[in-house]
């Protein structure tokens, strides 16, 4: 027999609540208990018990461990200070067991098979119960056993049953941790927990009717139970059948399943089984759970199933299964069952009577379970647009046990589905991602499987149709997988698997080529972030997020994004600087800072995007836009982006220093109209690269730069001079600034505005020249003229007779003399007169 663990120290409590022991020394709770799904009535304590070690119950019963509390009972391991005897002592709530009468009887019988009640009797007004201490545990402690485990213990069981029917009691809670081994051999199981059962008289009757449904589990309850509230016999040995599927499973049939749907099961005769059941256990299950009581198999016909012999019904006939609860449908009569009904929807109008007469509906409503109904009347407006899907999911809402056919195969539960995606077989993994894409598979989940949280898986399923699509089935297939079984570990290698992100890291130190080249592809592939999805670990959503801009960012350095993934789940990785680790950013910036070949580095690094990512993936980022901002929407250079990035890295790295040489300019004398140019040295007065941008602040009208931004130290900056728009002696005061990574930096210019002598003589002998070449052209025009040459100009050429020629009124008669004085006179005020007039007009 499987054990997952020991069964000494164990505690196995009753569908009552009503606990028994299990251990020696010590009680604590049984991990392996079956959770049933519900229980009938209230079992609310009247108070509540607890009592410590020494105490004495009825003056008789020490307690020696700490107690179990159950639903309206707790139970002490005791020693009979009479018989020095290990005890297991039951205290109820309530002054009374719910049916004393049946202890009582119980306690005057003895069997091998049976737990053994030595006492009964009320302490300070409550009910106690002392049976044998069962050092082997329950059987709900073992599962799931194997069927020829079962083969062994189960002849014991059926004794047990038939003795004490005999003795008119009826269990009524027969299930796996009413059921305990008296010895750690475990070969020699009991039935114990009899304190709801019931007295019922063989000469009576087979059965009986019962008020008091009070705590029972209903995974066990059988159909006369249910609908009329009859027991008998048959009613412990439908218990049977069920505990039988349990222990075979490791888990109640109903496993998930809501106490509605349950009862239709029960009802309805469709127990789900697991498929790799045998033939032979399957006709052991269906004889002892049959719907009719009178046909249902007991002790006699378990026995011959045991000898392999022709079961016979107790009319001596060959058994035949009886069906459930039946009730024939209007619309196909041959239909007396929703699972008939379930087989037969393509051999009448069931679009019709399910979207518009609301037939189907009605028929589950009046004969069979109005939760059901509810659900197949809401079908009509879920899938108004798709009315074939409609009719899809009612024949799982009519027979659950229905298998999902995908191709030739058959899944009938979410197990068998992540066996079929994990064939891996193309033809296999495109049928289920048929199913998924068309609703089939989110349509059957709801309708058919027992899932404890199913709006979550539904709610996943609709958006991996959403986001995924077929012309990617490996990623859809791995994203269903593990929707369908999210704690499900990631597999990297035959060796390698892990079970949650965080482990990664680890995972990859030292790992082989082989498990590194499975985590790129983990990653390129969104297989990562649909694992996060679907698992859900902490967080998800936002490393889901990381890692996708990771994957799309360095979509062509697959290599780079692996390493921000590693980051993100391991925040202290170090970050490596060719034969040496950064542990801290600081670090790292020392490293970097150290030589020019090691900058050099740190370019390398920056612009290929690892220094970043390690920020950004351990958390140390947290503005990751302005840094992109700094990388790839900047026009500095990368020198200069390294720069920031060290200051990033460690904020207290001295900064670089500008100074300006010369400190000041002061230019002199400037004449007006003249230009003149000076160089400032800007250099680094520290470590670093500086860089930065250079303007006039001042003096603007008169200063300009040949360039506005600097790279590095030594960088010259040329300063130009214009007076042109300053007074002439006017002096003038500028400014050059400096700002920068090496801080502000001003940078004095001052200079006068001198009249410009030199200029003006060389301007007026120019425009003299002009002049006196345009009059002598008029004299040589004028000597051509016949008409002229009465005036004798031609003899006018001293300076004797201008004077009385122009005093005699003679002016024409001038002759050379005039030429040359207006030579003279125009080049010199018109050549002052220009400076004059450009000097006045400026506006400084």
């Amino acid at each position: 027999m499987s054990n997952d663990r020991p069964f000494t120290d164990q505690l196995n409590s009753g569908g009552s609540g009503s606990p028994q022991v299990g251990g020696t020394k010590k009680i604590q709770a049984d991990a392996q208990v079956h959770h049933g799904t519900d229980v009938f009535g209230d079992e609310g304590a009247l108070s509540v018990l607890s009592f410590e070690p020494g105490t004495f119950i009825a003056d008789r019963y020490r307690i020696e461990g700490g107690s179990s509390r159950g639903g309206n009972a707790e139970l002490y391991h005791c020693i009979d200070t009479e018989t020095q005897e290990e005890v297991a002592v039951k205290l109820y709530r309530s002054r009374l067991p719910a049916h004393p009468d049946a202890v009582e009887r119980l306690r005057g019988l003895v069997h091998p098979n049976i737990v053994a009640v030595h006492d009964v009797g009320t302490w300070g007004g409550w009910a106690y119960e002392v049976m044998e201490l069962c050092l082997g545990g329950s059987l709900a402690g073992c599962l799931p056993l194997t069927e020829e485990e079962l083969r062994r213990i189960l002849p014991a069981l059926v004794r047990a049953l038939e003795f004490v029917h005999a003795a008119g009691i009826v269990h009524r809670d027969v299930k796996p941790s009413n059921i305990l081994f008296r010895s750690l051999e475990r070969d020699e199981p009991v039935l114990a927990d009899f304190d709801i059962s019931s007295l019922w008289e063989p000469a009576d009757g087979s059965v009986r009717h019962t008020e008091s449904a009070a705590n029972w589990t209903i995974d066990y309850a059988a159909p006369e139970l249910i609908d009329q509230g009859q027991i008998g016999p048959k009613t412990d040995f439908y218990a049977l059948g069920i505990t039988i599927a349990h222990a075979l499973a490791g888990h109640s049939p109903f496993k998930g399943k809501v106490s509605a749907q349950v009862g239709v099961a029960h009802v309805s005769g469709a127990i789900p089984l697991k498929d790799e059941l045998s033939p032979e256990f399957r006709d052991l299950i269906h004889g002892l759970t049959d719907y009719a009581p009178e046909n249902r198999w007991g002790g006699a016909q378990v026995r011959a199933w045991l000898a392999g012999e022709i079961v016979r019904d107790d009319e001596c006939r060959p058994w035949q299964r009886s069906s459930g609860r039946t009730v024939p449908y209007p619309g196909f009569p041959e239909a007396k069952m929703p699972q008939q009904l379930a087989a037969h929807l393509g051999s009448f109008d069931a679009e019709t009577e399910l979207y518009r007469t609301d037939d189907i509906a009605r028929w589950i409503f009046d004969h069979f379970d109005a939760e059901l109904a509810r659900r197949i009347r809401a079908l009509a407006e879920e899938f108004a647009q798709d009315r074939r899907l409609g009719l899809f999911k009612l024949q799982f809402l009519l027979d659950p046990t229905l298998p999902l056919l995908i191709g030739d195969q058959k899944v009938r539960s979410l197990s068998d589905l992540v066996r079929l995606l994990e064939t891996e077989h193309d033809k296999t993994t495109r049928g289920v991602l048929a199913a998924l894409f068309d609703g089939r598979l989110a349509s059957w989940v709801d309708a058919a499987q027992p899932v404890t949280e199913s709006g979550v898986l539904l709610a996943k399923l609709r958006d991996l149709r959403q986001r995924l699509t077929q012309e990617d089935p490996e990623l859809s297939a791995f994203a269903l997988l593990y929707t369908v079984d999210p704690r499900r570990p990631v597999t990297l290698s035959q060796d390698v698997a892990v079970a949650s992100p965080g482990e990664l890291p680890t995972a990859l130190t030292g790992a082989s080529s082989q498990v590194r080249a499975a985590f790129e592809t983990l990653v390129v592939s969104g297989r990562l972030e649909e694992w996060l999805r679907a698992s859900e670990f902490p967080d998800w959503e936002t490393d889901v997020a990381f890692i996708a801009e990771c994957r799309t960012r360095h979509s062509e350095r697959p290599d780079l994004a692996c390493f921000g993934v590693l980051c993100k789940f391991r925040p202290d990785l170090p970050f490596p600087f060719g034969p040496e680790q950064a542990v801290k950013p600081q670090e790292l910036a020392a490293m970097i800072d150290r030589d020019e070949r090691s900058r050099s580095r740190g370019i390398d690094l920056l612009r290929e995007g690892w220094i970043r990512i390690w920020l950004a993936g351990t958390g140390r980022l947290t503005d990751p836009e302005a840094f992109d901002q700094l990388l790839d929407g900047s026009d500095l250079s990368w020198e200069s982006r390294l720069e920031a990035t060290l200051h990033l890295l460690d904020p207290e790295l001295a900064r670089p220093k500008a100074v300006a040489a010369p400190a000041a300019l002061d230019l002199g004398g400037i004449p007006l109209g003249g230009r003149r140019t000076a160089t400032i040295r800007i250099d680094n007065a520290t470590r670093g690269h500086l860089a930065g941008e250079v303007h006039v602040a001042r003096g603007g009208h008169s200063l300009s730069l040949d360039c506005k931004r600097f790279e590095g130290a030594g960088s010259r900056i040329r300063v130009s001079i214009d007076p042109t728009a300053v007074p002439v002696g006017a002096k003038q005061q500028g400014e050059i600034r400096i700002t920068g990574n090496g801080g502000a930096l001003g940078v004095p210019v001052s200079f006068r505005v001198s009249a410009p002598f030199t200029q003006m003589l060389r301007r007026s002998l120019a425009v003299g020249t002009l002049l006196a070449a345009l009059l002598g052209l008029l004299r040589a025009i004028l000597a051509t003229i016949p008409e002229a040459r009465g005036l004798r100009l031609d003899r006018w050429a001293g300076f004797g007779d201008l004077f009385d020629r122009v005093s005699d009124g003679r002016v024409p008669e001038a002759g050379w003399a005039v030429v040359i004085i207006g030579f003279f006179l125009i080049a010199l005020l018109g050549g002052y007169g220009v400076y004059l007039l450009r000097g006045m007009g400026s506006d400084d």
